[in-house]
């Protein structure tokens, strides 16, 4: 197969996406759920958020409509990455496979299937992803819209995990590197950034459940669960073989570079950016590691996207086969037990 028709089978077309909404009903189906837990159902809900304590006691996060909502979430993170690719063409080609590697990975990795907080994170990421880009394109009173509304946006995240608020760092630096940093667009970030804290306080202030607002806010201070004790071997493994695949793509992608605008690298190196602070969240333990995981893998799965877009070469082949045997391997036996 040469590069021509590799692009050609790459491309956001109807029978690709097609594909990819198969993918994600054979995989959320149950037809293949595991026996054991793979990522405890308990750390994929709740931990100590505000917003979440509200899905809790209004919504069954195991019933079949909250597991066919969890799974729409994540086609809409999924095409969204389309989305902002077919808008600012930060990939240099059309291509849906950030999609479909955010796809599998999250799949694979979020079983046992239930309503994840975790997706609704994911999903306010990519709107921000959406709106930092677009600020590139946009009038001064156009900017301080935009930063307003990713504010606004991260904000909310912040409700679900208040480790997102450590994301304004790299905000902050995309913001300076397209000169769109100003005193009158640091004071419409705080406003965005403060509304959804706002809004939660008088909600819990006027319902007389200050306990849980105020539970949230000491929990800031405090060390969340581990969840990587809990892990089985083959999760750890294949997250291990996501890790590596994901170095590869970034070396790969590095060596684009001199292929690619300014704006384009800029927007590249900002997503590398926010992957590496994900990882650095994980590693620190400062929120629940299931709320950032799926981070991970979307941040992950533009890079490694963009690694298999640009060539079809000896290397991104084999990328593709250790990708595919690893997720089918895992797909069909989460639960093997290595006798070592």
């Amino acid at each position: 197969m040469d590069f021509r028709s590799y692009t050609d089978l790459i491309l956001p077309k109807a029978s690709n996406i097609a594909f990819c909404i198969i993918t994600v009903i054979l995989l959320w189906s149950g037809l293949f759920e595991s026996t054991n837990d793979i990522l405890p159902v308990e750390n994929l809900l709740l931990g100590n958020s505000p917003l979440a304590y509200l899905f809790a006691h209004n919504f069954d996060f195991l019933s079949i409509p909250a597991i066919v909502l969890s799974a729409i979430i994540l086609l809409l993170v999924a095409f969204s990455m389309v989305w902002i690719n077919e808008i600012y063409s930060f990939i240099a080609v059309r291509t849906i496979l950030p999609a479909f590697i955010f796809i599998v990975i999250s799949s694979l990795a979020l079983r046992p299937h239930a309503f994840s907080i975790a997706l609704i994170i994911v999903l306010l990421f990519a709107l921000i992803i959406f709106f930092s880009f677009k600020l590139y394109e946009c009038s001064q009173r156009e900017i301080t819209i935009g930063i307003f509304n990713i504010g606004i946006l991260l904000g909310i995240a912040t409700l679900f995990s208040h480790s997102c608020i450590f994301y304004t760092l790299v905000l902050f630096l995309l913001f300076y590197q397209q000169k769109t940093l100003s005193f009158r667009t640091f004071i419409a970030y705080i406003m965005g950034l403060s509304i959804p804290f706002l809004y939660t306080t008088l909600i819990y202030v006027a319902t007389d459940n200050t306990y849980y607002w105020t539970n949230y806010l000491t929990s800031w201070f405090s060390n969340a669960p581990s969840i990587w004790s809990e892990l089985n071997e083959n999760t750890l493994l294949y997250l291990c073989v996501i890790s590596a695949i994901t170095i590869f793509s970034i070396v790969k992608v590095f060596f684009l570079r001199s292929h690619q605008s300014i704006r384009n690298r800029e927007e590249t190196m900002f997503i590398l950016y926010m992957l590496i602070l994900t990882v650095l969240l994980l590693s620190l333990g400062i929120t629940s590691d299931a709320l950032l995981l799926p981070l991970f893998f979307f941040f992950s799965s533009f890079l490694i996207g963009q690694a298999f877009s640009s060539d079809f070469s000896l290397s991104t082949k084999i990328g593709w086969g250790i990708f595919l045997l690893s997720s089918i391997a895992f797909l069909l036996f989460p639960d093997y037990e290595w006798n070592l």
